[in-house]
């Protein structure tokens, strides 16, 4: 049982901690700027995956995109270190297999594909010059899983 202050029920302070913050410890980020991130995250998220269209000021149609289109292939599945190392920096998890294609236009920037299992799929978008990484993602509908 833990060391209560006398005469009360609650537990006592640590001397050597006064402004109480071990308790504050278990979250190294506040929630405020959590919610920043969040935020960002989805723009940023909003900006990749969804609709990019073009419009010139004769035309009235529109050009959209696909991640196919941006991501052409083919699946490798060879070792990449700076795709590794960006992946565990930012905690990915269920890599075991993973695979990944370059975008059309950066050789450094990647679409990878991972499983644990060989049946579910997440996918993440990785920089290998900067090491960023986002996701986990869902598998974009145009582009099928390897195999």
């Amino acid at each position: 049982m833990a060391a209560t202050a006398q005469g009360h029920n609650q537990p006592m302070k640590d001397p050597f901690d006064p402004l109480n913050t071990k308790q504050h410890q278990a979250s190294a980020m506040p929630t405020g700027w959590k919610i920043v991130f969040g935020f960002v995250a989805l723009i940023i998220l909003g900006n990749l995956f969804g609709t990019k269209s073009t419009t010139t000021t004769t035309a009235t149609a529109t050009t959209t995109e696909s991640m196919a289109s941006k991501y052409p292939g083919p699946w490798s599945s060879d070792f990449n270190l700076n795709i590794s190392k960006a992946l565990v920096k930012h905690n990915a998890s269920g890599c075991g297999e993973l695979w990944h294609r370059a975008a059309k236009d950066s050789s450094t920037e990647h679409l990878v594909y991972c499983t644990p299992s060989g049946t579910t799929w997440t996918a993440y978008l990785v920089w290998e010059s900067s090491g960023d990484v986002i996701g986990p993602l869902k598998t974009a509908p145009d582009i099928p899983p390897p195999k």
